[in-house]
Formats: C-alpha cells, structure tokens, sequence
C-alpha cells in the first residue's frame, strides 16, 4: 500500500476536510489564470484551519494553451502511473461540474507557477479562535475573504508534466 493510497478526495466539504486529505497532512488547492495576482479567494470560516497536524495551500497560475493539458489527459495520467480508479475519479469530477464528455475536460491549460504555502500563525487567515469567544460570532453564518499571497513568502515547486 503507497502513500498515495492513503490520501483521499472528500466526497463533501466539512469543517474536517480540505482538497487533498492524507493521514498527517491536509492540502488545500488554489488556481488562477490571472497572470500577476496571488490573490486567492477563501470560502469559508473553516477552510484554513487546520485538522491534520499540518495543512499547506498550493497555489498554482494557469494559462490557456493548446499545448498545455486538459483534465482528461490528466485523468488518463492518474489512472494508468498510479492506479486511481477511473470510475472513482468520474464520479468525483461529476460532482464539481466535470462530467464525462463535458467541454470543460477538453479544455487545455499550462501551468506557469506552483507555490507551497505552509498555513500556521504566520499566514494570513481568519479562523475561529480569533474573535472574542473563541468561536465566531452568534448569527455569522459564513466568512468568506481573499488573501494576498505576495505578502508571504511561498516555496516554489518545480512541476513537471508530460504535455500529450
């Protein structure tokens, strides 16, 4: 059983998971096809804080290009290298919007930056223990909010993938 085994895709967001769950870290992904900003967009109370005993942000800059890869090629990628389970990965996507045959999988993009971010007291979030009671406030049913990440330092990640 590999590491990758491990990790998960949650079905539905709860206050417990983020885009990539695995048994001692938790990923949250971000993506823009802005070619300046590392403005991302935080939609909720809880998607920052932490369940794992660590949680990095990935933030990754694309940009449209018939030479780059679509979603499809990348489900192919996953399922032939690691063994994802095609039906598993379909019925995922399908859940974001992506079904099978969707114009969307078609649509090619290449990947110009991927910055690692670790989240802990240095990182710009709002959570729950910072306001007054510990909790967030009687009658605010969600906070949602944008962070600059230019005003933190990231870690670059060199990605490299095989454009089909």
């Amino acid at each position: 059983s590999s590491y990758l085994d491990s990790c998960s895709i949650p079905e539905e967001m709860s206050i417990n998971n983020h885009d990539i769950v695995a048994p001692d870290v938790e990923y949250e992904i971000k993506s823009t096809l802005s070619r300046y900003d590392r403005i991302v967009h935080i939609s909720g109370q809880f998607q920052l804080q932490n369940a794992a005993e660590r949680l990095f942000l990935y933030f990754c800059r694309f940009e449209k290009n018939m030479n780059g890869i679509c979603i499809d090629d990348m489900v192919k990628k996953l399922v032939d290298d690691y063994g994802i389970s095609l039906n598993e990965l379909n019925k995922k996507l399908g859940k974001l919007g992506y079904g099978v045959g969707s114009s969307a999988r078609k649509e090619k993009y290449q990947i110009h930056e991927v910055l690692r971010y670790l989240v802990d007291d240095q990182f710009p979030r709002i959570t729950p223990e910072m306001f007054k009671a510990g909790a967030i406030p009687a009658g605010i049913r969600q906070l949602s909010y944008d962070v600059d990440l230019s005003v933190i330092e990231g870690k670059n990640i060199d990605v490299e993938i095989e454009y089909i």
